[in-house]
């Protein structure tokens, strides 16, 4: 479902393309709320890996 509400123009259009190609019934505000809530998961788990990067490489080493 999110492919789906990514990667066509509208969310109206996903919700088309689940109709016919997997025989799903969404109505496009459910693709949409859908599609944006796992973009914001998506994106808090990147920012989450970001910040273990960081902290990671702040860490002073222990050579020498």
């Amino acid at each position: 479902m999110v492919f789906a509400g990514g990667k066509h123009k509208s969310f109206a259009d996903g919700s088309h393309g689940l109709r016919e190609l997997a025989e799903l019934e969404f109505k496009p505000v459910r693709v949409a709320e859908l599609t944006l809530q796992a973009a914001r998961e998506m994106k808090e788990q990147q920012a989450a890996k970001v910040e273990a990067f960081h902290r990671r490489d702040a860490k002073p080493s222990n050579s020498g």
